[in-house]
This record gives structure tokens, C-alpha cells and sequence, in this order.
């Protein structure tokens, strides 16, 4: 919905600035130019008022309609010099163009102005992923299925992680790449930086994103993904601060004890490890539980281990197609939800707890 919405604005843009602009480029009177300085002070189409949008509509004209307007500044051109009726120009009808765009400039222009093409893109930070479009990681990897780094691009991957960064900004600007290519057909083998250099301008893209993928012409669209989780986990601090106080109820101590002594006795090849299961819990936490309560898909009470199962864009490819996922799960499931479930609301609190124990 956002980018349908984003490029609906693109639309308005258009609209508004092509009438615009042809009134700026072709206006004849001097009465205007006051008026014309102000149109020419863009805003963004988000902040705009009615009177800042073009209309045609004259239920506040002294006129009930545009052919009345023309009506009183128009008459028959069938008189000559003398005032004698020339009937061969009976039918001539002689406009006072001057006059008629004179009144249409005080009825139409008045308070308009130009929409900026530089609009803020309506998705919000840790939100993304929420709602209807809480199957677009999974909807994106289906239709370009990803790839893990090769040790070159982990290199540079991590070189630039090392660096001072707006990540949360890049983070976000991934999110928008992933929400307009889950629409397109690019080709996977496609550089990142040949898409950015296509995209649409209403698809806003962090300035410091845009400078390392233009460095970096090996980074491809079948790597997206994996950037995205990537700084995902390393802004999970920054994304646990935006979940609401009713999911972040503690684990009781006795199922703090339960948890701990299932992975003490977790055989060594086991498939779902404590850090996967952290891995796991912690996308879930920052692309469902983030936001506002009231927009929340998700039943806070309800059983943690219902809900990741399920969402295989939570899990490592090699993991979730393994045979032994199913059944370590409900193991898990089993042992952890003795006597009480590990509920949706307990999730920061149990990475938390799992993170401590593993240190």
C-alpha cells in the first residue's frame, strides 16, 4: 500500500506542476507576477492544504459556470465602423481573451503552489513489515531468491559496518528497495547500483546507502536480503527500544530454569541452536512487535511458539529445509511451554535472557 500511495503522490505532482508550470511559462498579464512568485515556492504534496491544490471548482465565483465567464467577456463581431449590422460576421463571435484570463487567474491561482518532487516516503521506521505486509520479506526472496555473501563482499560488508553510519537510515531505505522491488521484475544478477540509478524519485534513498552501493558495483540485488539482516541485528538495540511496554513482560525464574537446562543437554548437531533461535526471535521482534499497540496483527498472549514456526523468512534457508527442523521445534515447543507458554509478549525478554546466558 505504501508504494502505491508513494506513487500516487508522484501522480499529484504531476498534475498539479504541468498545469502549473504552463501558467508560469505562458502567463501575459503583469497582474499575475505577484501571485507567480508564490506558486514557484514548492511544498510537498503531505503537508498541502485544499487552497494549496489546483481546482476548477466556482461555487465561490461570482460565475456558475466557465461559460458564463466567457458569455460576459465575449460579444458578436456583426458590426461594422457605422454600427450597421454586417450579417455575413452574424455568427462571429469576438473574445476579450485579456479579460478571460484575467478572471480565470483570480478564481484558479490564488494560493497555489508548486508540489515538490522530493516527498518524504509514507513508511515508518521499524513498521515495515507489519499488517498487510508481513509476508513481503518472504513474497521478495520467493521472487529473487537470495544468495549468502562470498567472502569479497563479506569484506566489504563488514569494512563498512565498521564505519560511523546512520543505520537505522540505511536500514530504513533497504526496507523501501525491498517494498518496490517485491512489485518489479529485475533481474537478480543486476548491481544495485544500476537499480538506484532507475528507481523512482518518490522511492527516497539514505544519501550514505546510495555513496557505498555506488562504490561497490559486485553488490547485487541477490545480496539485498542479506545486507538488510545484516544491520537488521546490529540495530536490534535501537529496534528494541521501539516496542511498546506490553511486550516486555519478564520470563518467570522457573521457566528461566527450564530453558537452560534444554540447552545443556542439547546434543552438538542439533539444527535450531541457541543462536539461531535468537536470530529467529529477534527478526520476529523487529518486524512484527515494533510500532504503535493498536496497529499490532499479533495477539500479545499468544504462544511465541505458534507464530515463528511459520515464518520461514525468520530462519536460515539451510535450517528451515533441514529434517530435523520440525522436530527440534516441537521439542522446544514441548519442553518450553511445560506448565505455562512462553508467550508473544515475553519475546525481548527471552532473547535478552538467552543472550545473558550465552555470555
Amino acid at each position: 500500500m505504501e508504494m502505491y500511495l508513494a506513487a500516487a503522490y508522484q501522480n499529484f505532482c504531476d498534475y498539479q506542476n504541468n498545469f502549473l508550470n504552463s501558467i508560469i511559462n505562458n502567463v501575459n498579464s503583469d497582474k499575475f507576477f505577484f501571485l507567480i512568485d508564490k506558486i514557484k515556492n514548492e511544498i510537498p504534496p503531505q503537508i498541502d492544504k485544499k487552497d494549496d491544490i489546483v481546482s476548477l471548482d466556482l461555487s465561490n465565483s461570482m460565475y456558475h459556470s466557465f461559460n458564463e465567464l466567457i458569455t460576459q467577456y465575449s460579444i458578436k463581431d456583426c458590426f461594422s465602423n457605422d454600427l450597421k449590422l454586417n450579417y455575413s460576421n452574424y455568427k462571429q463571435i469576438k473574445f476579450d481573451f485579456d479579460s478571460i484570463e484575467e478572471e480565470l487567474g483570480k478564481m484558479i491561482l490564488p494560493g497555489k503552489r508548486l508540489f515538490s518532487y522530493n516527498q518524504k516516503f509514507v513508511t515508518f521506521g521499524f513498521e515495515g513489515y507489519r499488517g498487510n505486509n508481513s509476508s513481503i520479506i518472504q513474497t521478495f526472496d520467493e521472487k529473487y531468491p537470495q544468495e549468502e555473501l562470498k567472502e569479497d563482499e563479506k569484506a566489504i560488508l563488514n569494512s563498512y559496518l565498521q564505519e560511523n553510519h546512520d543505520f537505522n537510515q540505511i536500514m530504513f531505505s533497504i526496507q523501501l528497495l525491498i517494498f518496490y522491488l517485491s512489485k518489479e521484475n529485475e533481474n537478480i544478477e543486476k548491481s544495485l547500483n544500476e537499480i538506484l540509478s532507475k528507481i523512482p524519485s518518490y522511492v527516497q534513498i539514505n544519501q550514505e546507502l546510495k555513496s557505498f552501493i555506488n562504490r561497490n558495483e559486485i553488490i547485487k540485488l541477490k545480496y539485498l536480503l542479506t545486507i538488510y539482516e545484516y544491520i537488521e541485528r546490529l540495530c536490534y538495540n535501537q529496534i528494541e527500544e521501539n516496542v511498546v511496554l506490553d511486550f516486555l513482560i519478564d520470563i518467570p525464574p522457573e521457566k528461566k530454569e527450564i530453558i537452560e537446562n534444554y540447552y545443556k543437554e542439547l546434543p552438538e548437531n542439533s539444527i535450531v541452536t541457541r543462536k539461531i533461535l535468537v536470530d529467529a526471535v529477534r527478526k520476529f521482534v523487529s518486524r512484527f512487535l515494533t510500532g504503535k499497540r493498536q496497529e499490532m496483527d499479533i495477539n500479545s498472549e499468544g504462544d511465541l511458539f505458534l507464530f515463528i514456526p511459520y515464518k520461514s523468512e525468520l530462519w536460515p534457508k539451510n535450517v528451515i529445509n533441514d529434517n530435523r527442523f520440525d522436530i527440534e521445534l516441537a521439542t522446544i515447543q514441548e519442553k518450553f511451554n511445560a506448565k505455562e507458554k512462553i508467550k508473544v509478549n515475553q519475546s525481548v525478554n527471552f532473547i535478552g535472557y538467552l543472550c545473558q546466558k550465552k555470555k
